[in-house]
Formats: C-alpha cells, structure tokens, sequence
C-alpha cells in the first residue's frame, strides 16, 4: 500500500480504521500485520495505539498463537458499544453509520433526517468523547451534493405515512398530479419501495386498476390515505432487478439500442455502467458502440440529446428519426 502524506488527517484517520478492524479481530494482529495492511511504518503503530487510548479505545498485548514469536494486539471490551438492550456495536460498525449519516441526500429536511439525529445523539451518549469527536471528522470525508436535487422538507407526512403502508402492506388511496398531462388524477395503489435517481424520491407501486408496477414522484403525491385493507407483496418481485433493467425510472418495454459515441467521449462512456446488459464496441478511429437492452426509450433519448453531436443513434431506426428531428428543430430556433 503507498505511503501517505503525513498532514493528510484523512489518510490518517483512514489507517486507524484500518487498525482498528485488525485489533478487532478474534485473533488480533501483530504489528507486522498491521504494517503490510496500512500505509504506516511501524514506530507509527505505537502512536495509533496511544491515540485510540485518548478515545477510550486502549489497546493490550494478547496470547501469540503456538509457534508464533511476534506480539499479538486486541482492542480492549471498550472496542465494543454495549447498548441498553444488549445489542453490540462495533468500531468499524460505527463508523459506516456516521458515513452514512453524512450522505442523507434526499431525506434531508424530512422527519427521516430528524430520526437520524435523533439516534445519533443516543449513540453518542454511550461513545467515549474522543471517539465521537472522530466519527464527525469521519463523517465528512464524503461531502453529498444538493445540485438538482428536489425538496423534500414539505412531504415528512407523506413519506411518513408511505414508509407506514410499506412496512404494514396497507392499501392506498393516492391523488397524483401528473407530469405529461398536468392534471391531479386519484387512484388506489399497493405502496412497496422507495427509490432514489438523480435527486429524486420515488415510489415503486402497483396500481390497482392496471395490475402493474408504476413509478410515482413522492413529491407530486397531492394526499394520501390509508385504508385497513392489507394487500400481498407480490411474489417473486425483485424491485433490484426491476430497476437495473430501466435506464432511469421508466419501466417499459425493453429495446435494444447502439449508439456511436466520438473518440473524445469514448473514454467517459466506457467508464461507467449504463444498462445491465451492454457491450462496447471500438472503432478504428477512437470512437465507441455503445450496444445495450434496456426501457424507457424517451430518456434514453434526451440523453443522447445531451452529447450534442458526438452521439449518434444507429438503432433503432425510430429512435434515430425522432434524435434527427430534434436536432433539426434546435437547428432552426438558433437559425
């Protein structure tokens, strides 16, 4: 592992982790151990040692196993959270909490971020000082991004009451305002997921009157109400594989799709993951194929739309028509 820069607080903060689930470990670790696993030389293990023991987290030499000649570590009982109802937390345990706690997203503003701080301050009445005060840091490592995302902090109720219906499989009644045609529509739904994409909360639902799965905005939920019929979660449904199939939040009918993408933007396509079933293909000229199957044929299009001239549709021959009078139309409103 490459050596860090000693003034990286980060970089530090990260090696004591990495300790930290060494020493955890049934068998702890020797310091040779944890040297090969950090990017720490091995004076620098002693003083990981010391500063765990200013956190509350001492650290004592445990039995070496048989025919072993180096020292062995554990974290002391302290390494392990004892809460009222017996449950244990570990180290390492708390600090993906804290991770997480960092990266709401969405939920911020909402009854779900109050509940997260409100757990969070229970944690912290049972964390050493020392150790609180690092899982702050520790939280923001990684800073979230409120660019585009919706606001939420107007809809606690209604993702409260969803989450209720959810967990309890209780029928809804929904008004809905409806993005395409701006019109509140009422309708009864089976509630089963929430999801996030781009900013955005959605709910995974089937819609009574069309036996389907939907996508509903939660911010365009107008009122709900929740009746005592209960409602059977559907069998065999995998919301994981539901979503990978859509290229965002339209579930549709499948299509297949290959897209010429220019040698300067060959290399961001290839980078990521578009649909689940996809292959590139590389041109002698720099450029890529992108060949996938995937749902939701207007999105697809606004995407291709946003490359501006270094994408082009070569199939299907409707996508690539509609692509085509798009760019015509913007042509003529610059002319």
């Amino acid at each position: 592992m490459p050596k860090r820069e000693k003034d990286c607080w980060a970089g530090q903060l990260v090696d004591m982790v990495e300790t930290v689930k060494l020493l955890s470990r049934p068998q702890g670790a020797t310091i040779a151990e944890i040297v090969a696993n950090t990017s720490v030389e091995r004076r620098t293990v002693y003083r990981i040692f010391k500063a765990l023991e200013r956190i509350g987290l001492p650290v004592h030499e445990t039995a070496a196993g048989f025919m072993e000649r180096q020292k062995r570590y554990q974290l002391d009982e302290g390494s392990v959270l004892k809460t009222p109802n017996l449950a244990t937390l570990t180290f390492d345990e708390a600090l993906s909490l804290y991770a997480l706690r960092g990266n709401l997203g969405v939920y911020q503003g909402t009854m779900i971020e109050e509940s997260v701080d409100a757990a969070f301050r229970k944690l912290g009445l049972i964390l050493p000082p020392g150790f609180r005060r690092m899982m702050e840091r520790y939280a923001t490592l990684f800073i979230p991004t409120a660019k585009a995302a919706k606001d939420y902090s107007g809809v606690q109720e209604t993702i409260d009451d969803l989450s209720f219906a959810m967990l309890n499989g209780k029928v809804c009644t929904v008004t809905y305002h409806s993005f395409y045609d701006d019109r509140d529509k009422t309708f009864t739904i089976h509630p089963l997921h929430f999801f996030e994409r781009d900013g955005g909360l959605y709910l995974l639902c089937i819609v009574a009157r069309f036996s389907s799965i939907r996508t509903l905005a939660v911010e365009r939920i107008r009122s709900l109400d929740i009746a005592e019929q209960e409602f059977d979660y559907p069998e065999g449904f995998d919301p994981h594989e539901l979503l990978d199939s859509a290229f965002n939040i339209i579930f549709d009918e499948p299509f297949d799709a290959r897209i010429r993408f220019s040698p300067g933007q060959a290399r961001y396509i290839k980078e990521r993951r578009w649909a689940k079933d996809q292959e590139f293909i590389d041109e002698v000229d720099g450029s890529v194929v992108l060949v996938m199957r995937t749902s939701g044929r207007d999105e697809v299009k606004r995407w291709v739309l946003s490359f501006g001239s270094a994408a082009e549709v070569l199939e299907p021959a409707e996508l690539r028509a509609e692509v085509k009078q798009e760019f015509e139309a913007a042509a003529r409103r610059y002319d």
